[in-house]
């Protein structure tokens, strides 16, 4: 028997972004690399380093870089206002404001009133609604353990420390 992962390491992944820091959300591509993941792309991991050159400092695309998988880790983040990330809460890579940088994840954005009496046809646009509204946790990428203020204005980055989640 061969042990390809054991649980609680890292795997290593050639990512194909220039990363000039830790922490970005990544997703693995077809050909088994990762980028940068996405608003509405599923995520993989989260890059425990950046990708600069050792000797120039400057990021660099399609280098190795160590991926957590699972457990706890410092993941980026750009928040906007209103999306104050409190500790529980679901951070993710639905509506995220810029590649590999999660933001609070807002469930249930449905938007049909339920009738009181229930026909097929109601019957069937409810059932869609919640497929879709289930659909939408695969973007999660984990629970916040820190709480992030919110800005007033504008957008706001930094990271924050969050326990990875896989709900797919």
């Amino acid at each position: 028997m061969a042990i390809v992962h054991l649980p609680g390491t890292m795997v290593s992944f050639k990512c194909t972004d220039a990363l000039d820091d830790k922490g970005y959300v990544l997703k693995l591509n077809d050909d088994g690399t990762v980028s940068l993941c996405g608003s509405y792309e599923v995520p993989f991991g989260v890059a425990f380093k950046d990708t600069k050159n050792p000797i120039t400092e400057t990021p660099e695309a399609n280098r190795n870089v160590p991926v957590i998988v699972s457990g706890v880790a410092y993941v980026q983040y750009e928040i906007g206002p209103g999306e104050d990330i409190v500790p529980g809460c679901l951070v993710g890579m639905k509506a995220a404001h810029s590649p590999g940088r999660v933001t609070r994840f807002v469930d249930g954005d449905t938007v049909t009133a339920w009738a009181d009496a229930y026909d097929a046809t109601n019957a069937e646009t409810i059932t869609d609604e919640i497929i879709t509204v289930i659909r939408e946790y695969k973007y999660v990428v984990g629970v916040a353990l820190e709480k992030v203020d919110a800005p007033a204005e504008g957008t706001k980055t930094g990271v924050v420390k969050v326990l990875l989640l896989r709900v797919m």
